[in-house]
């Protein structure tokens, strides 16, 4: 999500690294391979590029569509996220919406480098919009990877349920002979 908000589409394994500093605490973010937050691909040549690869986005106050945000991640993201239901994408999205205020964006567009002051005020407001808008983005990213979903069972004897409802939905649970499904 926060890759979302900053628009930094070459998500990769390489970028965030976790650490704990003292026992017992809890681990923290290391960002890394930030290259491209907040980059603008505008023109002639990227608009034309665009049609050919997703990935020639533009930072601004709208997100890019849901299959072009994370284009190399999306495989990634399908096995990763797949168990995680609406619900709980919507209340985490909500979280970091919440947690990302703007006096918390203030703060961190004062600690950029120096050569960010001349266009601090319009990348400030341009996050602020994308942070009231992260739920809605974030929905729209669930129900891109929700079109095909990556299902992984154990090499142990699982039994998979698979209910296909009118509407068109399926609801899918796998596990073994545990009383709760390790997937659902």
């Amino acid at each position: 999500l926060v890759d979302m908000l900053f628009g930094d589409v070459d998500r990769h394994s390489g970028q965030w690294k976790w650490a704990r500093f003292h026992k017992g605490e809890m681990w923290k973010p290391i960002p890394r391979d930030r290259d491209w937050t907040f980059v603008s691909n505008e023109g002639i040549i990227p608009a034309v590029l665009r049609r050919l690869s997703p990935s020639i986005v533009s930072f601004d106050s709208t997100y890019a569509r849901a299959g072009s945000r994370f284009h190399n991640a999306n495989e990634f993201d399908r096995r990763l996220l797949s168990s995680l239901d609406r619900q709980a994408w919507d209340s985490i999205s909500r979280h970091v919406a919440r947690t990302l205020s703007d006096n918390v964006l203030e703060q961190g567009i004062r600690l950029m480098p120096a050569e960010y002051a001349a266009s601090s005020a319009i990348l400030l407001a341009k996050l602020k919009i994308r942070r009231d808008s992260l739920p809605k983005a974030a929905l729209e990213y669930y129900e891109f990877l929700s079109e095909i979903v990556d299902l992984h069972a154990s090499d142990a004897a699982d039994h998979a349920t698979v209910v296909r409802y009118a509407d068109g939905s399926v609801e899918v649970s796998i596990g073994g002979d545990a009383p709760r499904p390790r997937f659902d």
